[in-house]
């Protein structure tokens, strides 16, 4: 389970859902890597990937973090796997 309960008074229900849902796929996808075996087909798990990369104008990380929360409702509505790439520093 994730580490939420005494978050739960704070994070809406379908939030903390959603990061239970994301911990279950992305242990699915590892375990499927790690076996090197076929268990998750390759259009299974859909994710959106919010990136930063050098030469991007990205903001600072106060900019980067404030759309957090719509990235997390985008992914919980499109069931997709939210991953962050960010290399470029803030």
């Amino acid at each position: 389970q994730v580490k939420i309960a005494k978050s739960k008074e704070i994070i809406p229900t379908w939030m903390a859902k959603y990061f239970v849902w994301h911990k279950e796929q992305r242990e699915k996808l590892s375990q499927s890597h790690n076996n090197n075996t076929a268990g998750v087909e390759e259009d299974d798990i859909k994710f959106i990937v919010v990136r930063c990369l050098e030469g991007e104008v990205c903001g600072g990380l106060s900019d980067r973090l404030k759309a957090l929360p719509f990235y997390v409702m985008v992914a919980n509505l499109t069931n997709r796997v939210l991953l962050i790439h960010w290399k470029k520093p803030c």
